[in-house]
């Protein structure tokens, strides 16, 4: 990675961190600084300085271990708020897609934070024009990490937690928007409230206007402002531009999904995003991180936050009916968007595994190339190597009465086949490598005899 850096990329990151917005000495409503484990930080940050002193940090990758970290915080920090249902599907398996694209957002924050991370320990590796010694570099590095996972950590947690709790109310306002069309912004109203915050005080504007897509709260660091319903008339003066807000703060989490601004909508990135997005390898290596963004687990399935949405439902109904059934490890899986990459819907049992809703005969040769096929870009790709083994899932409208003899005939074919789960009127069974003909017969027929 980087390719083009700005020359004055550490400066706006700096500025971003203003002290009249971060050290304001305020907290928000029902808002409790998260005392963060420092020992855990020590231990990804110290593994981080060694693999990148020794050269065994690919300058092309981004630490694993500080994304999962921040992100752990900050996705924490995000759920307080939020409330119980910030999950990435309900309980009938419809994805929430405001809580999906906040936690999508905060991986890929803490990606690009983790990349300004990489740039600042790179330019630590060298002194004076000379290799840096370990001592200088360790201790440039952990001036690095008590920056960033401290001291910004700690605002950028506060604000995660605050849209969180603003993104579930705003879902609150569009509901009940019928009887209150209206939303009125309300500061703390005392000396310690900022003034460019002050002056947005009792504002009074539609809510499906343009001031609430720019200026629904937070507005900063430790922002205390809220909103609450109302049928009073709009304000006669609107602003449509507040001067002293930071323009990476002019965005509503309950409209966008964005904690932290990205610019997708032609609002100012937060600082990190403008930085990575800056390398054209960023995206790349961004997008092979989500295979280790950490899973949510929803009535015992885990799930990706990336996880592809256009079928997130029915993978999910089938996980949970294998779950329930026969207490198998499902995991869906995350979806990396480039091109000509596979991405397989599921873990079953720790394996490899891809859903089919098609006729039972004709999905074991498709199934089988696409899954190799992504073993084979992922050991192509990845040092540590994914063993040649698959499973499938089939969902069947129909049963074929042929259904045994055709499944033992696949796993007599393809010897990396490890596990066949059929699903038939929401009624399953799992057929495991090493089943003799009998045994997936009496499967088959007792998950016939079980849905008829």
């Amino acid at each position: 990675m980087q390719a083009s850096v700005p020359k004055n990329w550490l400066a706006q990151i700096t500025a971003w961190y203003d002290v009249l917005e971060h050290d304001c000495d305020c907290e928000p409503l029902d808002i409790t600084v998260q005392a963060i484990d420092l020992t855990q930080w020590q231990l990804v940050y110290q593994k981080l300085l060694k693999d990148a002193y020794d050269g065994k940090l690919n300058p092309k990758d981004l630490s694993p271990g500080l994304i999962q970290q921040t992100y752990k915080e900050l996705v924490g920090g995000a759920a307080k708020g939020y409330g119980s249902k910030f999950k990435v599907v309900g309980d009938d398996g419809t994805p929430n897609a405001t809580a999906i694209a906040m936690r999508q957002n905060l991986f890929k924050f803490s990606g690009a934070k983790t990349y300004s991370q990489q740039l600042l320990l790179n330019e630590a590796l060298t002194k004076n024009g000379k290799p840096a010694s370990w001592n200088d570099f360790k201790a440039a590095g952990l001036k690095i990490n008590q920056a960033y996972n401290v001291n910004y950590l700690q605002a950028e947690y506060q604000t995660a937690k605050q849209a969180g709790y603003h993104a579930a109310n705003w879902a609150t306002y569009v509901r009940d928007a019928k009887d209150f069309p209206n939303l009125k912004y309300v500061t703390q109203n005392d000396e310690k409230v900022r003034d460019s915050h002050q002056s947005l005080h009792g504002i009074i504007a539609p809510i499906n206007g343009a001031f609430w897509a720019k200026y629904y709260p937070p507005n900063g660091w430790r922002c205390r402002c809220y909103v609450v319903q109302t049928a009073e008339n709009p304000s006669a003066n609107i602003p449509t531009k507040v001067p002293d807000v930071k323009p990476e703060f002019e965005i509503n989490t309950g409209i966008s999904g964005q904690v932290f601004n990205e610019g997708t909508n032609g609002g100012k990135p937060a600082p990190y995003f403008a930085l990575a997005k800056a390398d054209p390898n960023f995206k790349k290596a961004l997008e092979f991180s989500k295979l280790t963004a950490p899973l949510e687990t929803v009535d015992g399935v885990k799930i990706s936050p990336f996880a592809d949405t256009k079928d997130l439902k029915d993978n999910f109904i089938d996980a949970k009916i294998l779950v329930k059934n026969h207490k198998a490890d499902m995991e869906i899986r995350p979806h990396v968007e480039i091109d000509g990459w596979r991405n397989p819907e599921y873990n079953l049992n720790s394996v490899i595994a891809d859903r089919y809703d098609g006729a039972l005969k004709n999905g074991f040769k498709k199934k089988r190339e696409q899954i190799m096929e992504f073993i084979a870009q992922y050991n192509n790709h990845f040092d540590t190597k994914l063993e040649e083994k698959y499973s499938i899932v089939f969902n069947l409208s129909k049963l074929p009465g042929n259904a045994a003899r055709v499944i033992n005939g696949q796993y007599n074919l393809y010897p990396e086949l490890q596990q066949v789960a059929l699903i038939y009127k929401e009624k399953s069974v799992i057929i495991k490598k090493g089943d003799d003909f009998n045994d997936i017969e009496k499967k088959v027929t007792a998950l016939k005899s079980k849905s008829d």
